[in-house]
């Protein structure tokens, strides 16, 4: 009988194991597009409420969140990716999503716009797909006033220590897209590096 129930407790608990990752996609999956959706309804309710004086204050409001939390969204078609950019690459914004690295250009402007995000194992998940994305490609990104459109320039492999990576040129407008690697060693970097032409 403690033999039989030991297997249905291994049984389960092997279950769990095998099934966490999905459940762990699947949770972030869901708050990304939660996050996306907010987003963009917040920005079409000050967009419509603008000159409402009633909703003034849940504007600024929204406003406020909006400009601590989330930078904009990153869309690259080529790999069907389409994210919210959070502000600070910490662990917990980058267990949700790509984050802005803090102290780099902002987007759109001269500098380097650096993101960073995860190379999660499972297929289309954060930045799992971005060894697809090749010199020439599209990078767009957009805020809550712009849109910009950045072509790839360079693909390149570098260590953790490379961080000559994230520097910038005061007269390009570039950004870069960091993620592990997991097709050499993970923990190498890999890197995208675009500009707005």
């Amino acid at each position: 009988m403690k033999l039989r129930i030991l297997g249905i407790m291994l049984i389960v608990l092997g279950i769990s194991f095998i099934m966490y990752p999905k459940l762990k996609f699947y949770y972030y999956t869901d708050k990304q597009k939660d996050i996306l959706e907010q987003w963009q309804e917040d920005l079409s309710r000050i967009e419509v409420n603008n000159n409402i004086e009633t909703n003034m204050i849940e504007d600024k409001k929204r406003n406020e969140y909006i400009s601590k939390n989330i930078d904009g969204v990153l869309k690259i078609k080529k790999i069907d990716f389409n994210q919210p950019i959070l502000i600070g690459a910490t662990k917990s914004n980058l267990n949700i999503s790509v984050a802005k690295m803090n102290n780099t250009a902002p987007m759109g402007q001269e500098g380097n716009y650096v993101i960073a995000g995860h190379n999660s194992r499972t297929y289309g998940s954060n930045f799992n797909r971005l060894d697809e994305v090749n010199i020439g490609d599209i990078l767009e990104l957009s805020n809550e006033k712009e849109k910009f459109k950045y072509i790839v320039y360079e693909k390149l492999i570098v260590s953790p220590d490379d961080v000559w990576v994230i520097e910038g040129d005061r007269n390009r407008k570039t950004i870069t897209l960091i993620t592990c690697d997991y097709s050499t060693d993970p923990s190498s970097r890999l890197i995208i590096k675009g500009e707005i032409k």
